[in-house]
């Protein structure tokens, strides 16, 4: 193909269909997911108060620097320290991160009980896929039945 600019034209345009077609593709595979119980806009409240940590950060600086700072969620009223493992092996690449893992209380909590079980041992390092696997069980757990007040969550992180 000659580098014209009908040809980059044609190029752009194919990027912009298919990058429309992961997002759809993306949607749809999220589309029976429960809404988290956390707004949006208390999220959007929040984020500026991690502007002066310097990412990637570890999880006892985010708790360190935000700790103390509440999120309201649909189930209660929640610290950060309580959804964030004090810990250094857990890092997070930016707020947005942060941000995604807090807005289900529940599952952050969990998440924060096996990262920070799995700190306290000795030679033992949580895999990346190992930690998404966690949290993807919990997040099946807490969509089973909202009757059994994510009982199945506890028990899993026990």
């Amino acid at each position: 193909m000659a580098d014209d600019k009908s040809g980059r034209d044609k190029q752009a345009h194919n990027e912009e269909r298919r990058q429309r077609e992961r997002e759809i593709a993306a949607e749809l595979e999220r589309g029976d997911e429960a809404e988290p119980p956390v707004d949006a806009s208390e999220l959007a409240y929040f984020e500026p108060e991690l502007e002066p940590l310097e990412f990637p950060a570890t999880g006892a600086e985010i708790v360190s620097a935000v700790g103390d700072r509440e999120i309201e969620s649909t189930a209660g009223t929640y610290a950060i320290a309580d959804l964030v493992p004090d810990a250094d092996g857990e890092t997070f690449d930016s707020p947005d991160e942060i941000g995604v893992r807090i807005r289900r209380p529940t599952v952050a909590m969990a998440m924060k009980r096996v990262v920070e079980a799995g700190d306290e041992l000795p030679n033992a390092e949580m895999s990346r896929s190992q930690r998404d696997a966690y949290e993807r069980t919990f997040r099946e757990l807490e969509a089973v039945d909202a009757d059994d007040d994510d009982e199945g969550i506890r028990v899993i992180a026990d």
